[in-house]
């Protein structure tokens, strides 16, 4: 399925059915080519799906000024399915623009090529594939939106009923710097513009807590945890013991129109 038009916009954005690509779109009123593996819910100027196989989206990547590249594999069973979804999908990317088309990567904190976690793997090996291009990476952990527009980590903090232990991934020690979401799309915005920087930049939040100390924050003071065991192997991994909390000081030095937003769950 495919809707074109005679003057195609300048971004296109793979994955932009993501809870982070239907914000971006909405940031630039649908004036995008999103290229998706399903149509459901996306409201673009031009959507192609099954992008990784249409020659249509390899031609729109071609055409495109500036790709943000948000498509992935997150909580897979197995390694195959990494490879496929975050490694091979970048190669796909990388191969199709045209020489110094802005890429922005949405990546993750700890990405490691050699790293045993396979998310943070894929996503390393998929840093490679852009490191010698026109990219901007911006590696993130956590991504919130407050009680207006909750995400995954505010639910999470949040968590709990009838003074329940609130159910959270590890023990409570690990270091978070949540992102709000309006200052993700916002710092992509930013990236997708000729002559932004490229390189490699922690996209995180103002302000480091520990889990347990967010959880406490979010319900008024101290607050029973538990264990979390539904998790996918390798994202339980990734929350429980994450590598680092990150540091803005770059990004905010990079990209000096963007300002932090001070999250409270």
């Amino acid at each position: 399925m495919m809707t074109q038009h005679v003057n195609g916009p300048r971004v296109a954005i793979t994955g932009a059915n993501s809870r982070t690509g239907q914000q971006l779109l909405a940031d630039l009123g649908g004036d995008a080519v999103a290229l998706v593996r399903r149509a459901d819910g996306v409201n673009a100027r031009t959507v192609i799906t099954d992008w990784t196989t249409a020659p249509a989206a390899v031609a729109a990547l071609g055409r495109a000024g500036a790709v943000v590249h948000l498509a992935g594999n997150f909580g897979a069973p197995n390694w195959e399915d990494y490879l496929a979804g975050t490694v091979a999908t970048t190669r796909l990317v990388a191969d199709s623009v045209t020489p110094g088309t802005r890429i922005v990567y949405l990546s993750q904190l700890g990405a490691d090529s050699f790293a045993e976690n396979w998310y943070e793997r894929a996503k390393g090996m998929a840093e490679d594939v852009l490191a010698p291009m026109n990219a901007t990476v911006f590696r993130i952990s956590a991504i919130v939106g407050g009680r207006e527009n909750p995400q995954p980590f505010d639910f999470m903090v949040r968590g709990g009923d009838d003074g329940a232990p609130v159910p959270i991934a590890g023990d409570g020690s690990q270091h978070f710097r949540p992102i709000h979401i309006n200052d993700v799309v916002h710092a992509i915005s930013l990236a997708t513009q000729p002559g932004s920087p490229s390189g490699v930049y922690d996209l995180v939040g103002p302000e480091e807590h520990t889990m347990q100390e967010w959880v406490d924050i979010a319900h008024g003071g101290h607050t029973r945890t538990t264990r979390r065991t539904d998790l996918p192997p390798a994202i339980d991994d990734l929350l429980a013991n994450p590598v680092t909390a990150g540091d803005p000081t770059a990004l905010l030095a990079a990209f000096p129109e963007l300002h932090l937003t001070d999250w409270r769950p």
